[in-house]
């Protein structure tokens, strides 16, 4: 069928040094079927802030993501099931060598218990803490 879909997203980059990089960006949208029924598992608000810092002298790289999502519908509902979530995102990079990269990535940093709807079922539980650890060679 048809959607129609509407909103406004804003995005924000600064960089106050060479190894310093600070973005975001927030965005509001509504989303209704042929039948002019709002779309059910879609947030209405989503916010996404991040820093980036680089140490050349060290080879080394960190990434910060926070995630902040809000306004979801469920099923038949016509009121939003809960107040929404926060997480944390964490990435460190190390250039061992020309050709190796070693990498940690942590999701879900503060190890928040959230839930949210999925496939019109109301509040399932998502992914506590995951640690990952990546080499990354180029032969």
């Amino acid at each position: 069928g048809r959607i129609e879909a509407q909103g406004v997203e804003i995005d924000a980059l600064v960089t106050p040094s060479r190894y310093v990089r600070l973005g975001g960006n927030a965005s509001y949208a509504t989303a209704k079927d042929q039948d002019g029924q709002e779309l059910i598992d879609v947030p209405t608000v989503k916010f996404n802030v991040w820093a980036q810092m680089n140490i050349p002298a060290l080879r080394l790289s960190a990434f910060v993501l926070g995630h902040f999502v809000d306004g979801f519908r469920v099923g038949d509902s016509d009121k939003v099931a809960f107040d929404g979530y926060q997480t944390w995102d964490a990435r460190l990079a190390m250039e061992l060598s020309s050709y190796l990269r070693a990498e940690v990535q942590v999701k879900n940093l503060l190890d928040t218990k959230y839930r949210f709807p999925r496939n019109a079922q109301a509040l399932v539980p998502m992914a506590r803490r995951s640690i990952t650890l990546a080499f990354d060679g180029h032969f």
